[in-house]
């Protein structure tokens, strides 16, 4: 079958997830060509999946003005006729898409996977519009996110976000606990809320590696500055490979305000690293409170800071949660039966038999 993917620029777990798909289709079921307002090697690097047909950038830089977005959906209007399914990564793919439909009379079928929570008056009004299209099917990355979408007039799928089987041991420690932040720099991930958390922490038998960029990098240094927290905290940047830093950690810390999935959570348990996270969105449902890491309110800096000195104190229970997180990692699915569920749907979503 040939797909038309519609993408906006992509960071973080949405990133992920469209790399791996792409990695694990079958190219002899599903060639896909993509269309998003940006070149292919910001999304994929060196990568070029097999699956993978062809690439067409849409013209504007994202967030696109009125007019390239009104340009975007009349390109998307030119190509429609190709494609047996048209699959929107996100609200704004989708709304591109039901633009470019106004320009044509073809109708194949539309499935929407959303990235993240439905929370804004704003979204919402988005998806209702989206929703409104007949033979639309919505997927969503965690059962957080289909909640925050019920309303919709569409069906929705869960298809979670997988998740890689590692076989390496991570290295112990010496010395202070290794803590480790992975995500962007915006109020959603809450990094401000583990700055403040760990400078409640008596004692100062810790650092904290923090992976990742963005809009208020600038921001969170000068926190950590005044809070007195500089000298034991290493900025590393963002990363294509997290790996190293994984493998080198006691503690991974996600302290996000809200949450759809949590890939960097899931990432870091299949090393054995237990997550300290909070009870948003989607970590509730990877993180077993107790067991596989600990789970605190959101938005609290003094539950946060318990619970990491709790941590910080108590060697013996780090190490039987990262044993239950290894574990609970095992119980995630892989990327291959992530892809398998989402060829399933693909499958049928069509109105004649698959692979035609």
């Amino acid at each position: 079958m040939d797909i038309l993917w519609v993408l906006r620029p992509l960071r973080g777990g949405m990133r992920t997830h469209v790399r791996k798909i792409l990695e694990h289709l079958d190219p002899q079921r599903e060639r896909v060509t993509v269309a998003a307002p940006m070149p292919m090697n910001a999304v994929l690097g060196e990568m070029r999946p097999r699956a993978l047909h062809h690439w067409h950038r849409l013209p504007g830089r994202y967030p696109l003005s009125p007019l390239n977005f009104w340009r975007g959906a009349r390109r998307l209007g030119q190509m429609s006729s190709s494609y047996d399914l048209v699959h929107a990564h996100g609200l704004w793919a989708g709304l591109l898409w039901r633009a470019a439909e106004i320009r044509t009379s073809l109708r194949p079928p539309v499935l929407l996977t959303l990235h993240t929570l439905v929370h804004s008056s704003s979204a919402r009004a988005g998806l209702s519009l989206i929703a409104r299209r007949q033979d639309l099917h919505i997927c969503a990355v965690s059962r957080a996110v289909r909640e925050s979408a019920i309303g919709a007039d569409a069906p929705i799928h869960v298809i979670p976000n997988g998740a890689e089987r590692q076989c390496v041991v991570r290295i112990p420690g010496s010395g202070p606990a290794r803590l480790l932040y992975v995500g962007r720099f915006d109020r959603r991930k809450g990094l401000d809320v583990l700055l403040a958390g760990l400078r409640r922490l008596r004692g100062g038998h810790w650092n904290l590696r923090v992976v990742g960029d963005g809009p208020l990098r600038r921001r969170y240094r000068g926190i950590a500055r005044r809070m007195g927290l500089e000298e034991q905290i290493e900025w590393c940047g963002w990363q294509e490979d997290v790996t190293p830093h994984y493998h080198a950690s006691d503690l991974l810390v996600s302290p996000s305000r809200s949450e759809a999935s949590g890939l960097a959570v899931a990432e870091a348990m299949t090393f054995g690293v237990p997550p300290v996270a909070s009870r948003a969105g989607g970590l509730a449902e990877l993180v077993e409170h107790g067991r596989s890491g600990w789970l605190v309110p959101s938005d609290d800096p003094d539950a946060l800071a318990g619970a990491l000195s709790h941590l910080l104190h108590d060697e013996k229970m780090r190490k039987k949660l990262g044993l239950g997180a290894r574990r609970r990692s095992r119980e995630l699915p892989c990327w291959g039966r992530v892809t398998a569920e989402l060829q399933t749907l693909y499958g049928d979503l069509l109105p004649g038999p698959p692979g035609r």
